[in-house]
């Protein structure tokens, strides 16, 4: 029934929903369902205007998250970005292997996806790399997973960007001459264009708990 009760309230995450579904998540000390309202809340505190009201989101305080008089310190979302920053640090370890792996790339759609050879008919995806506007490459790992929290709420129309399945954004230069890799506070949504936000959702925002570099 909690499973089942959880991917309800998932699927209902919206602008609308996200601070009621938050309480819910905080007040049951359910990490499963706080880890995608965290990545909702970061998506929705990087909108750029007019984005959703800070007292919309419970964060009008600046120091708590709030609902119907309930108060949760901002430390609380701390869990759901320390899954975060595990799920990314084992995307960026080498598999192991007795010996070596083998791997095949390949392209799903407008995918690059990474997989290791387990048996002769049977693969498990270590990475992929969505390629937009022609210079940016999102790495997410656990494409394949079944864990909701791998996925942003399809209510709010994020992508791998805007969850905790994503490990890397690789930004390539003109011509293929410079490429920079981001992550941790860098990987926040909004990422370079976060000034297009309210100074005071970007620097909430920031105060946030965020997954640590790996």
């Amino acid at each position: 029934i909690a499973a089942l009760a959880r991917e309800r309230l998932w699927r209902l995450i919206s602008l609308k929903t996200i601070s009621g579904i938050t309480a819910a998540a905080l007040a049951w000390d359910d990490l499963d369902l706080l880890r995608p309202c965290y990545w909702a809340l970061l998506f929705a505190l990087g909108m750029p205007p007019p984005g959703p009201s800070l007292l919309r989101l419970g964060l009008s305080r600046g120091d708590c998250f709030e609902y119907r008089c309930r108060r949760w310190p901002l430390a609380a979302f701390s869990a759901a970005a320390e899954v975060a920053a595990e799920r990314r640090a084992l995307a960026r370890a080498p598999p192991i292997a007795d010996g070596f792996a083998v791997c095949r790339l390949h392209w799903s759609g407008s995918e690059a996806v990474l997989s290791r050879e387990t048996s002769s008919s049977t693969l498990q995806e270590l990475m992929r790399a969505s390629i937009f506007d022609g210079r940016t490459a999102v790495l997410s790992a656990g494409a394949s997973c079944k864990d909701l929290a791998c996925s942003a709420p399809p209510a709010l129309g994020g992508n791998r960007e805007f969850s905790e399945a994503c490990c890397g954004l690789l930004e390539v230069g003109f011509q293929g001459r410079r490429a920079v890799l981001r992550e941790g506070v860098e990987l926040l949504p909004g990422g370079s264009s976060s000034t297009r936000c309210p100074v005071t959702a970007q620097k909430l925002r920031e105060v946030l708990p965020h997954p640590a570099p790996g």
